[in-house]
C-alpha cells in the first residue's frame, strides 16, 4: 500500500512536470550582431550621423565604429544634419500632433549644442498641417522644411479629383517652406511653395486646372495613380 502511495505521487510529479516544460516559450533566434560588422576601403572618410527609427538618441560615429558622441531626447527623431558649429539639427516628432496617422511627421525643428541644450526650436503643426521628413540648411542660415496641408473633400474633388480616390479625411498635398530662425524660439517663414497651386487634371471639364496633363509637364497630374487597384488588408 505504502509503494502504491509512492508511486502514485511520482506519476504525479511526472505528469506535473511534463506539463511545466509544454509551457516553457521557443528560445527567441539569437541576436543580431551589435557594433561594427563590416567595414571595407571603398569607405568614404569622415564620420556617420544616424538616429535608429523611433530612438531619441542621435549618434556620431568614426568607420571603425567608435561612438563619438550622442545627443538624447525625449522626442523621436528623423532627418538630422550636423552643422558647422557642431551643433544638432534635427526634425523631431511632436507628441501633440497624433491625427496625422503617416510615417515621417515630425512638427518640430530643434537645434542642439554639443552639450545637449536645445538652443533653438520651431514648431509647425495643427490641425491641418504639420512638418515632415526631411530639412535643410541654407548658406544663409535659413532652412528649407517640408510639409504637409490637409486639403478637404470638397476642395480635392473641386480641385478635379476623382471622387472614389478622395479618402474620408482628405488629400495631404506638400508644400515646402523656407525659415529664418528666431532664437531661441520661433522661425518667421520667409518663402514657401504649394504643389496645390501647380496642378492639372483631364477628369473633370467643369473644376479647376482642367487640362492635358501630357501638355503641361511642370504640373501634377492630381489624379496621377487614382486608378490604381484597391489594397486588401491582407496585403
Amino acid at each position: 500500500m505504502r509503494i502504491r502511495r509512492v508511486t502514485c505521487v511520482l506519476v504525479l510529479v511526472l505528469l506535473g512536470s511534463v506539463a511545466a516544460v509544454a509551457q516553457i516559450p521557443p528560445a527567441p533566434p539569437p541576436a543580431m550582431p551589435r557594433g561594427l560588422v563590416d567595414s571595407k576601403p571603398a569607405v568614404s572618410d569622415g564620420y556617420v550621423l544616424f538616429s535608429p527609427i523611433l530612438s531619441g538618441t542621435t549618434y556620431l560615429i568614426r568607420n571603425d565604429g567608435r561612438v563619438v558622441h550622442t545627443w538624447s531626447s525625449e522626442l523621436t527623431g528623423t532627418a538630422m544634419y550636423l552643422l558647422p558649429n557642431g551643433n544638432l539639427l534635427r526634425g523631431a516628432r511632436d507628441p501633440d500632433i497624433l491625427h496625422f496617422l503617416f510615417g515621417g511627421v515630425t512638427g518640430i525643428l530643434q537645434e542642439i549644442d554639443w552639450s545637449g541644450d536645445v538652443v533653438w526650436e520651431r514648431r509647425l503643426g495643427d490641425a491641418k498641417r504639420v512638418l515632415h521628413h526631411d530639412l535643410e540648411p541654407l548658406p544663409n542660415g535659413n532652412l528649407l522644411a517640408l510639409a504637409w496641408e490637409l486639403k478637404t473633400p470638397e476642395q480635392a474633388i473641386a480641385a478635379g479629383r476623382r471622387p472614389e480616390a478622395v479618402p474620408e479625411m482628405g488629400l495631404m498635398s506638400e508644400y515646402v517652406i523656407e525659415i529664418e530662425p528666431v532664437r531661441p524660439r520661433g522661425g518667421k517663414i520667409v518663402w514657401e511653395w504649394h504643389i496645390w497651386d501647380h496642378l492639372v487634371q483631364d477628369h473633370a471639364p467643369e473644376a479647376l486646372h482642367y487640362g492635358d496633363p501630357a501638355e503641361h509637364p511642370g504640373l501634377l497630374d492630381l489624379n496621377v495613380g487614382a486608378g490604381a487597384p484597391p489594397v486588401s488588408e491582407e496585403e
